[in-house]
């Protein structure tokens, strides 16, 4: 139900800004780029440079490892319905 209802709200454009991890402008802390965050950390800050939100479950995220990244992650609550499942 709650997915359901946060698909609604979604509009996606394409990027127009392309991004590097490298730059220092774009990677604020890169002691937390880590292999299992690359992928993480590049679409927020894709999102980022280009206004745009990232749409996560994952709460692990370190928005603030990137230029923007607190501003455009956008976490998308877990439902507390018992009896639900989540996948």
């Amino acid at each position: 139900m709650m997915l359901r209802h946060f698909s609604r709200q979604v509009h996606a454009e394409p990027c127009r800004q392309e991004i590097s991890l490298l730059a220092d402008e774009v990677l604020l802390r890169p002691e937390l780029l880590t292999p299992s965050r690359v992928a993480d950390l590049y679409l927020l800050a894709l999102a980022a440079a280009n206004g745009g939100r990232l749409a996560t479950f994952d709460q692990r995220i370190p928005a603030d490892a990137v230029a923007g990244g607190t501003e455009s992650l956008a976490l998308i609550p877990l439902s507390a319905t018992p009896g639900t499942t989540v996948l």
